[in-house]
């Protein structure tokens, strides 16, 4: 039976490819439950936003062992990525990205990117997502996010087609 996927799942299967190792996927609806199994020692192991593990883990109640981002969460400094644990080019991020139907006239795109663009540039609201939610805002217009949309399904396309995870 094929299994779905979600970018936990897929860097996770990645890792575990790399590493030689096994894992078992458990899928949860969401990133609350899987902490509360992992907080309980129902999982041994948790892959959640740094928003999800950061309180977690400065309480105590977890021990973070990697991060999978190229480079070090300024709020996690501590905590070494899964490159420099000895996996090179492994990098994975939950992200999103705002899309428009095919055919939005140019004019419609550069207007709306702006008026995005200065919204998230708004100081508390920058605020609030970096310090709160360890967002790193990144915006680049439609054809950085085209190059990074391409990047990511042949990375991420790769690891479901090999592993036979389906999108639910």
């Amino acid at each position: 039976m094929p299994r779905s996927a979600a970018v936990g799942h897929l860097a996770m299967t990645l890792l575990a490819q790399r590493a030689g190792v096994k894992l078992v996927h458990v899928p949860y609806r969401g990133g609350g439950p899987a902490m509360t199994d992992a907080l309980g020692g129902h999982v041994d192991l948790l892959v959640g936003s740094t928003a999800l593990s950061m309180p977690q883990v400065n309480t105590g109640n977890l021990r973070a062992l990697a991060q999978t981002g190229k480079t070090r969460n300024q709020f996690l400094t501590q905590v070494p990525t899964v490159i420099e644990s000895g996996f090179p080019d492994f990098e994975a991020y939950a992200w999103w990205g705002i899309f428009a139907p095919a055919g939005t006239p140019k004019p419609i795109i550069k207007k709306f990117g702006k008026a995005l663009a200065d919204t998230l540039g708004e100081e508390r609201i920058s605020k609030q997502l970096v310090e709160t939610q360890q967002v790193t805002l990144l915006l680049g217009g439609p054809e950085a996010e085209r190059e990074f949309l391409a990047k990511q399904m042949q990375i991420w396309g790769k690891v479901a087609k090999d592993n036979d995870i389906k999108a639910d």
